[in-house]
């Protein structure tokens, strides 16, 4: 029986070293070889990706794609996981400022936890998060402070003293709920 342990010990070495290239290729090693990939593998992979994308350059948005499709096939191995999967995934867009793939992300994540009848302690916290995020991006970035207002209010409801979204409504000369 092949010990596959070492391939993630030297990917990681690859990583803490800045050779992002050497360290996709052990961990892809790893991954092809280790029967049970753990959740956390997954982010340990995306997130090579992910330092490699904050080097800039023209790969960048096709080393977020890469990052964000390791999180989708985490969302497919770990169902019970997608709504987190799919934050990080919108977290690493957003880090890129790659508002429309965070976008896209983060109301994945919106969508499948709007619909559970009740979510845990961590799942309220991904909506909290994402809520923020979608508002920010739209208050900030996209200057579009009528989209951003739905995100901000969901937001308020879950967590009235939000800063961000009290001070985005400030900004707007609005008080919550006008």
């Amino acid at each position: 029986k092949e010990d596959f342990k070492p391939y993630q010990y030297i990917s990681e070495a690859y990583k803490g070293m800045g050779n992002e290239d050497k360290a996709i290729e052990f961990a892809q090693a790893y991954m092809d070889k280790n029967p049970s990939v753990s959740p956390s593998d997954y982010v340990k992979m995306a997130e090579i990706y992910n330092a490699k994308a904050q080097k800039g350059g023209d790969q960048k948005e096709a080393n977020v794609d890469k990052a964000i499709n390791v999180y989708n096939s985490f969302a497919e191995k770990y169902p019970q996981l997608k709504a987190y999967a799919h934050l990080q995934a919108a977290n690493i867009a957003f880090q890129n400022e790659l508002d429309d793939k965070a976008i896209a992300a983060y109301t994945e994540v919106i969508n499948e936890l709007e619909a559970k009848q009740q979510c845990d302690e961590d799942e309220l916290s991904y909506l909290k998060t994402s809520y923020q995020y979608m508002g920010f991006i739209y208050t900030y970035d996209k200057q579009d402070f009528d989209t951003a207002k739905p995100y901000w209010d969901k937001l308020l409801k879950l967590d009235p003293q939000n800063k961000l979204a009290n001070d985005a409504y400030e900004k707007a000369g609005l008080k919550p709920g006008e």
